[in-house]
């Protein structure tokens, strides 16, 4: 995918098998719901179509998020949260990592795979790498333009598994 175009030879077909052995364990391992988060949708709907054809879980339990309607997603969490031994696979930059509730047992775990650092090759990011370079002088501008708001979104995602002092979950990043 996309996300892997700047690396070398073969490192895409290692970091995807390293991605899938670990997910899979976890969704083999974890009672209850489990939240994988990719870098972008399409590694999204890779893992989820690899989840639907294994033996680990039945393909009505696996939910695969896309960029779709308000209503769409809201199925998709509402269906997610009703299953017993779900997987919701989403990306990074998806709205099902802010400001959605995981509470009690509606999620066991959060797998984070990848750093969910945007696109910088555009014309409009390498503006805005620019502009921060030229403004602040303590700090680089990718660092300001790319690399916080990963953490941010890794963060927020991250943060889904446990929301009180009562939740108990794992969370895991890749």
């Amino acid at each position: 995918g996309p996300a892997f175009d700047n690396f070398g030879p073969n490192t895409e077909n290692d970091t995807r098998e390293q991605y899938r052995d670990i997910i899979f364990d976890v969704v083999n391992s974890t009672p209850g719901n489990v939240l994988i988060v990719m870098p972008s949708y399409n590694e999204a709907e890779w893992v989820g179509s690899l989840l639907e054809q294994s033996y680990l879980c039945d393909s009505e339990d696996v939910f695969i998020d896309k960029s779709s309607s308000n209503k769409e997603t809201s199925r998709l969490k509402e269906d997610f949260f009703n299953a017993e031994n779900g997987v919701l696979v989403t990306g990074a930059r998806g709205t099902l990592i802010e400001g959605v509730d995981y509470i009690g047992d509606r999620l066991n775990a959060t797998v984070v795979c990848g750093v969910p650092i945007t696109n910088t090759q555009s014309d409009y990011k390498k503006a805005i790498q620019a502009a921060y370079d030229e403004i602040f002088d303590d700090t680089d501008g990718f660092t300001l333009a790319f690399t916080i708001p990963a953490v941010w979104k890794a963060r927020q995602a991250i943060g889904r598994v446990i929301r009180t002092k009562k939740d108990i979950g794992t969370r895991i990043l890749v």
